[in-house]
């Protein structure tokens, strides 16, 4: 867990959640940032409990085996071409979260898993995201999720181009995959929409994803910079 920046990333106006920083983020060539959608208050909890650095415990329960739901599993599956019933080891999921910075993209939290964000609250969002983008320069921005899509291309931000909308020609579970390219104070960045990996709602399907992700994103290369061996490097090496 890289915390270098924290001192610029609590600047960040209406910031609730710090993103997690994998340790390895800063060396990597790829700089992937992963976008979940937001954090719910589980039944019994205090809000107190949800404090500054709960999205970073979050990914670290998802290290310890201790995530309580499919969100990161299933996103590490997608980016390894694995089936939804395939297990990952504990090299595997610790080596892809150590390389990435993962947020969620509304910073507030959810009463319950039955209320949903509106437009508003991934604008909020996506303001807070792109400073954090500005500090953390992701070169890829995946979303797990696609309802984000529309409302960043119509923003309105200082220093954000849109120079590429692409939608994908056919649904994959029930939700039609999506791509952008932005330049944000100049700098290029893709961000391709996936659907929400819980798949609490008609399923997850990450081989079908996987197709779509490597259309945009260099996974190979990405793997690459990983140091696993087994299993993954001989997935690497027939890839």
């Amino acid at each position: 867990m890289n915390k270098k920046t924290d001192e610029q990333l609590l600047q960040i106006n209406n910031l609730r959640w710090l993103p997690w920083i994998g340790k390895n983020y800063s060396a990597s060539q790829t700089k992937l940032m992963v976008l979940g959608e937001s954090h719910y208050l589980c039944a019994g909890d205090s809000p107190d409990e949800y404090g500054i650095d709960f999205t970073r415990s979050f990914i670290g329960m998802h290290q310890n085996g201790e995530e309580g739901t499919n969100v990161i599993r299933n996103f590490e599956k997608t980016l390894l071409n694995r089936d939804y019933d395939e297990e990952l080891s504990k090299k595997e999921m610790t080596a892809i979260s150590d390389s990435f910075v993962y947020q969620v993209i509304i910073q507030r939290l959810l009463n319950a898993s039955e209320e949903r964000p509106d437009d508003s609250d991934f604008e909020a969002g996506w303001h807070i995201i792109l400073e954090t983008m500005k500090i953390l320069k992701p070169n890829t921005v995946v979303s797990l999720g696609v309802k984000a899509f529309d409302v960043l291309t119509n923003l309105e931000y200082e220093g954000l181009t849109v120079k590429k909308e692409k939608w994908g020609d056919d649904k994959i579970n029930n939700a039609y995959p999506r791509y952008c390219r932005i330049e944000l104070d100049g700098h290029p960045i893709d961000i391709i929409f996936l659907r929400h990996t819980s798949g609490t709602r008609s399923g997850y399907y990450p081989l079908e994803w996987h197709k779509f992700l490597k259309k945009y994103f260099d996974v190979s290369r990405y793997l690459s910079e990983l140091s696993l061996s087994g299993k993954l490097c001989k997935w690497i090496c027939t890839y």
